[in-house]
Formats: structure tokens, sequence, C-alpha cells
């Protein structure tokens, strides 16, 4: 995609909020109801923060960021339906 960027900057900028999200997700989805609507706020700001590693650890064009992000989805999606299809079929 054309960013000059290297590995080290992305993995740092994206290791800032993955990890301290993760632990504030995990801990709300204990709760039954109340912590699935809160952990949905929390994706959609850590996918906003996701952009925001991604232009800049990566010096890229918010445009490119943006088509980085939507790769991202549609490659998680696909490899979360193909390891679900995998775990039906046993």
């Amino acid at each position: 995609m054309g960013g000059t960027g290297r590995f080290g900057e992305i993995a740092y900028d994206l290791a800032l909020f993955t990890a301290p999200l993760a632990v504030i997700q995990t801990a709300l989805g204990i709760i039954p109801v109340v912590g699935s609507l809160l952990t949905m706020p929390l994706s959609i700001y850590s996918l906003y923060l996701t952009y925001l590693a991604i232009q800049c650890g990566m010096n890229l064009p918010s445009s490119r960021a943006i088509y980085v992000c939507i790769l991202l989805l549609v490659l998680t999606f696909g490899l979360t339906c193909g390891v679900l299809t995998l775990i039906s079929r046993m």
C-alpha cells in the first residue's frame, strides 16, 4: 500500500491500546447482558484506534489506512468463518 513505516512502529502502536482494551472487554464480558452491550462501543473504538495506528505507524494517507482496516476486517471474518466451518464438521 506504499507505507514507509517499519513493523516495530506499527506493532508498538497497536500494542499500546490492544492489551488494555482486551482486559477491559474481558472484564465486562463477565457481566451477562450489560457486558455485551458495553463491549460493542469498545470494539468500535478499538477499530478507530487501529485505523489511527495504521495511518501513523505506516505513514499512510487516510484513504489507504481505511483500505487496510477493511482488508483486516475481511480477512478476520473469512478466517473466523473457515475455523467455525472446520469445527462444526468435527
